[in-house]
């Protein structure tokens, strides 16, 4: 089967918004944009109800597969830490090939929520980032991971999943081995200067 680039937009869950910015720009949307606007809207309240209702009913599958990997398109699970100027992928693999709607949430270590949705996506395997936004909302520690899904195949009932991953950021190399570097520097001067110390002291006594 041939892998397909999965393109997905990125937006901040739970973040507080300007009203009067937001206004502002509501207020310079042309016509067709604004219809577009509230269709895209629509479209997202009713899959977004279409879910809630789909998972209240009937019970949880679970991803054939939901990991990091190094890139776009790979499938081989990344089980080191990401540096900062890495761009972590999620790896997800839907138990079955059929229309979907997938979304994942990536929580950061200071609790910040960030979502990437897709849809209509008529394949097994998926790969998700943020993108560029990395760059803007990247941190140090542990990210969880929190992924749904929607799957229908043909002649079948539609099925729901859930899954869950974490991985971990880190400072990049240079950085640290300049940070050890520094460390290493600060105990060898205190060092010297507790032998200086005891050396004046002997010879003032």
């Amino acid at each position: 089967m041939k892998r397909k680039r999965l393109e997905v937009s990125v937006h901040p869950y739970n973040k507080n918004v300007n009203d009067s910015s937001t206004t502002n720009r509501v207020g310079r949307i042309k016509p067709m944009k604004r219809k577009l606007l509230t269709g895209l809207i629509v479209l997202s309240l009713f899959t977004t109800a279409l879910i809630n209702t789909a998972f209240a009913e009937k019970p949880f599958v679970h991803f054939d597969a939901i990991y990091m990997t190094d890139a776009d398109g790979s499938d081989t699970m990344r089980t080191t830490p990401y540096e900062l100027d890495e761009i972590p992928w999620l790896y997800l693999r839907l138990p079955g090939n059929g229309f979907n709607i997938t979304r994942a949430w990536w929580e950061s270590p200071g609790g910040e929520r960030y979502l990437t949705p897709s849809s209509g996506y008529d394949q097994q395997e998926i790969w998700f980032s943020l993108g560029d936004y990395w760059y803007e909302v990247r941190e140090l520690g542990e990210w969880d991971i929190k992924a749904r899904f929607l799957l229908h195949e043909r002649g079948s009932q539609p099925v729901l999943g859930i899954g869950a991953t974490t991985f971990t950021t880190t400072t990049p190399e240079p950085v640290s081995s300049v940070l050890f570097i520094a460390g290493g520097a600060t105990l060898a001067i205190r060092r010297f200067w507790k032998k200086i110390s005891k050396a004046s002291c002997l010879i003032s006594k």
